[in-house]
């Protein structure tokens, strides 16, 4: 309902407030690759004979390529000498959304907490193969 609301007021709140979310957006994109990268290289040290459907070109030094480079473009977004710097309206922003995400994950604590583990699991992985 959140991400309704807000996708719905958005384009009404002009490129003053646009712009900042896109540059966030986009830092949270890296966000994701940096965290993808880490986790590959985590998992190839804790568990190395795991069966893995698909293979990384250059093995984990292609992980440690990934995770140096997005996390160069992350610090590059929050230095204000950088080029790369997002401004400060859109490093509130991202505060602001780091905050917000906390309280949703907080706030849902409850349900985390009434769903068991194994069960969680199964919701997230089981079989497609009815849809």
């Amino acid at each position: 309902m959140f991400c309704a609301i807000a996708t719905l007021i958005g384009p009404f709140l002009g490129m003053g407030v646009i712009d900042p979310l896109t540059i966030v957006g986009s830092t949270a994109f890296v966000i994701g690759w940096f965290a993808v990268a880490v986790s590959a290289i985590r998992l190839r040290q804790i568990a190395p004979d795991m069966k893995r459907p698909f293979k990384m070109p250059g093995g984990v030094g292609t992980a440690w390529l990934g995770a140096i480079i997005s996390a160069a473009i992350i610090i590059s977004t929050f230095v204000p000498s950088l080029p790369g710097y997002m401004g400060h309206q859109a490093v509130m922003v991202f505060i602001g959304w780091c905050v917000l995400g906390l309280v949703f994950y907080f706030g849902s604590s409850g349900y985390r907490n009434a769903v068991s583990e194994e069960e969680r699991v199964a919701s997230i992985f089981k079989s497609r193969a009815g849809m």
